[in-house]
Parts: structure tokens; sequence; C-alpha cells
């Protein structure tokens, strides 16, 4: 699945984003995507009015509509972004406990994705072919789980100067995301999975060994054509894999047994 947190304005025909988004779809991928925060009907904004993507609102704590946030029937439905001062909490690039904050459409979009991507977890698992994973079937269960008639203040009012007054219409639909359709799974079956492990390995492989400045990789990779070296290093890694905290607390038959036991 595919989240876009952009907003082409001012474009009702069919734009290239337009484009890229369908083909994305087309091509089995459901695509959630912010409406924009123009106070305006997103109708003719890109790629929001795309009938195929999830078109999302913001709403607020007091599950309002965000003030700028724009609506219309373009929207699927709306998810928790703040505004007013107020900002969903993110994980920031700055460093590994780095934090940020978004608001409005482009912080609603991903709590959609996040839902979207539990769903697909849940379905294509054991079946990645099976039809409720198609984008279709994904919006269709979100927006219709979504919880009606929650929000208020889904009026947008625009400037008319012919009559030199505000115009208001509340044309949004008044669904509020819900995620608790989705079953959580009894146990993570992926821990037990030879894709899982394998997946953890590469990740530890890109790690430092203890406080060294370079990756178990380089350290393996630092012993060339040497094939006693490349041999002794790749067990020693291998090891230190399996005997990290991170593996054995995946693996519960290991935690409770000290390293180097038969268990």
């Amino acid at each position: 699945m595919a989240n876009i947190s952009l907003a082409v304005y001012n474009s009702c025909t069919t734009t290239s984003v337009d484009t890229a988004v369908q083909n994305l779809i087309n091509s089995g991928v459901t695509v959630v995507v912010g409406a924009g925060d123009q106070e305006k009907n997103a109708n003719c904004t890109s790629p929001a009015h795309v009938a195929a993507a999830l078109t999302v609102g913001s709403t607020t704590s007091t599950d309002s509509r965000t003030p700028g946030t724009s609506g219309g029937t373009v929207l699927d439905l709306f998810a928790p972004g703040a505004g007013n001062g107020q900002f969903i909490p993110t994980a920031s690039n700055s460093s590994d406990q780095g934090l940020d904050g978004f608001s409005a459409t482009s912080a609603a979009a991903p709590h959609v994705a996040g839902v979207a991507a539990q769903y697909l977890e849940e379905y294509s698992l054991y079946s990645p072919t099976d039809p409720a994973t198609s984008p279709a079937n994904v919006s269709a269960a979100i927006v219709n789980t979504a919880t009606v008639g929650r929000l208020n203040g889904l009026e947008i009012c625009t400037y008319n100067p012919k009559i030199d007054d505000f115009i208001c219409s509340n044309t949004s639909p008044n669904r509020l995301l819900y995620s608790g359709f989705i079953a959580p799974p009894a146990s993570n079956p992926l821990s037990d999975s030879r894709f899982f492990v394998r997946q953890q390995f590469l990740d530890f492989l890109r790690r430092m060994p203890d406080a060294s400045a370079e990756t178990w990789i380089s350290y393996i990779d630092g012993c060339g054509s040497d094939w006693p070296c490349l041999n002794s290093r790749r067990i020693q890694t291998t090891r230190s894999f399996i005997e990290s905290l991170e593996f054995r607390q995946s693996h519960p038959i290991l935690l409770n047994n000290n390293p180097g036991t038969q268990a």
C-alpha cells in the first residue's frame, strides 16, 4: 500500500500525478491520499480527486473538521490530524530517538494508511492473492466500517464576490476512521517463519558489533580470501546474532535459556 500526502491545487482536470496514482492502483496497490488543506472543495485537487484512491480529510481532538482542511464529495472519510496548534507526534530522522510532528491531512492520511496496512496484513499473510486485498475491497472495508455521524463542523464557506458574502455548504462524508474491525492476531506468525529470521539476520549484519566502528558485514569482508578467517568470523557473527537479546525475545523458547545451551 502507499500513502501520498501531496496536494496539487487548482487541478480540475487529470494530471500526471493522477495518472501515476491510478496506474499504481491498477497494479494492485491500495493508495491513500490527503484531501489537501485549502478550506475548499477538493474536487480540483490532485490526486485527491482520483476516485479509486482513499481520500482523507483531517479532524481535531474534538471530532471537528480541522480548520483549513479541504472537503467535498471526493473525500471518502476523515481521520485524526490535529490542527489548531496541535500536532500528531511522529518519528524524526534527526536521531534514533528524534520526534517530530505533523498536522492536518498530512497526518490524517497516514492514519488511514496504517489501518489499510493492518487490514492487508490480516488477509494477505497466507494468501497474497486473496480478493479481499484488492484496492477496491480494502477501500470499501475501511469506508464501510467508519464511524458515521460523529463529526461536526464539516461546512466549508467560500466568499462569493457577486453577493459580497460567504456561501457555506456541506458535501463531505460524515465518516470517521475506525480500526476496531480488524481482529488482532493471537500471535505473530512471522516470528517462527524462515523469512522473518532471514530478515532479522540481514538487519543484524548491517549493524556494528559491540563498540566497533565497522558493521558485521565489513568485519567478515575484512578477511578477504583468507578462508580460515572467513569461517571463524562467520561463525562468530552467526552466534552473536542467535545469542542477541533481540533474537531471543522474538523466540520465547530461547529467552529463558542461557546462551550456549541446547535450547
